[in-house]
């Protein structure tokens, strides 16, 4: 077989690809063709070295990921029967979209509420504990040791609160961060595929 019967015989068998990925694929192998003619093959030897062009094929839709082949055959079939299945489909799948949509704010407005409630917390055990070892020492000298003593030890332990929120909530805040990265990339691979 020839280079252009091979050629034609491989665009024949990968017909269910879209006409931009065959042309890629049939440009590929005309060079490898050519590089091994260069090699000193004959023209029969190169095309002969890749096999039958069936297995070929099909070797090559399988390395095609699934989502290019259903865009593929979606692009090659009926597009007024799509067209009619859409807009028949609107009432389920719209709203089914719409929830999906809804469900997917609402989770990352609860990982901000979330991240926004540790710093709070933060936040408010530190200038808590503050106030309260501020206010240890002037009741130690109004109103006694006991009282003193008693505000200090709650200004204490809201301090020890404070270093232990920090650290919950440098933690926390990471993983939340990792979180919604990760939530995003998925939403993003799911508009975009990588082609081959």
């Amino acid at each position: 077989m020839n280079r252009q019967d091979f050629l034609a015989r491989l665009a024949a068998a990968l017909a269910s690809l879209q006409d931009a990925e065959v042309h890629k694929i049939l440009v590929y192998y005309d060079e490898m063709i050519s590089d091994r003619m260069e090699d000193g093959m004959t023209e029969q030897e190169a095309v002969a070295s890749f096999g039958g062009v069936d297995a070929l094929a099909q070797r090559i839709l399988e390395e095609t990921p699934f989502m290019q082949r259903v865009a593929a055959k979606a692009k090659t079939g009926n597009r007024g029967l799509m067209l009619a299945l859409l807009i028949l489909g609107f009432p389920i799948w719209f709203p089914l979209l719409m929830g999906a949509g809804a469900l997917l704010v609402g989770l990352l407005v609860t990982l901000f509420a979330l991240a926004l409630t540790v710093v709070i917390l933060f936040v408010a055990f530190g200038f808590a504990g503050v106030v309260c070892i501020c206010a240890g020492f002037v009741r130690f000298a109004t109103l006694g040791f006991a009282s003193g003593l008693f505000a200090l030890g709650t200004g204490m332990v809201l301090a020890a609160l404070a270093v232990f929120s920090w650290f919950l909530m440098v933690g926390g805040l990471q993983a939340l961060s990792g979180l919604c990265g990760s939530l995003l990339r998925w939403v993003g691979s799911l508009f975009h595929r990588k082609a081959v």
